[in-house]
C-alpha cells in the first residue's frame, strides 16, 4: 500500500516538473528575450526590478508547490495554506510576466500579491 502511494507521489510530482516547469522557465526568457532585447530602448530601472522580483517569486511559490507535492499533497488542496497562496502567486506573477513583456506597466499587478495575501489571511490576523 505504501508503496502505491509512493508511486502516486511520484507521478504528480513528474507531471508537475514536467507542465509548471518548462512552461515558467518558457515564460521568464520570453520576457527577457522580448523585454530586453526587442523593447531595449523603452527599458528602465523598473522593468529589471520588476523582473528580478516576479522570478524570485515564482520560484518559490514553484518550490513550495513541489514541496508539498512530493510530500503526498495535491496541488488544489483546498485549506492548504501556503500552498493554496502560492498556487494564486504562480498565476499572477505568471501572467504579469507576460504582460510586462510588451506593457511597461503591467508589473503593477506584482502589487495584487500582497494584496491578495491581506485579503485570505488578514482575517486570521485580526
Amino acid at each position: 500500500m505504501a508503496n502505491q502511494a509512493a508511486k502516486k507521489t511520484d507521478a504528480r510530482t513528474k507531471e508537475f516538473r514536467s507542465k509548471f516547469g518548462w512552461a515558467l522557465l518558457i515564460v521568464v526568457l520570453f520576457h527577457a528575450l522580448v523585454r530586453f532585447v526587442v523593447f531595449k530602448s523603452s527599458w528602465e530601472r523598473t522593468h529589471t526590478y520588476a523582473f528580478a522580483g516576479g522570478v524570485v517569486a515564482l520560484w518559490v511559490s514553484y518550490k513550495t508547490i513541489l514541496g508539498h507535492i512530493e510530500s503526498g499533497g495535491q496541488m488544489y488542496d483546498k485549506g492548504a495554506g501556503l500552498v493554496e497562496l502560492s498556487v494564486d502567486t504562480l498565476y499572477i506573477v505568471a501572467f504579469a510576466t507576460v504582460l510586462g513583456s510588451v506593457w511597461g506597466n503591467a508589473w503593477w499587478f506584482t502589487v495584487l500579491v500582497p494584496m491578495i495575501i491581506v485579503y485570505k489571511y488578514g482575517g486570521m490576523v485580526l
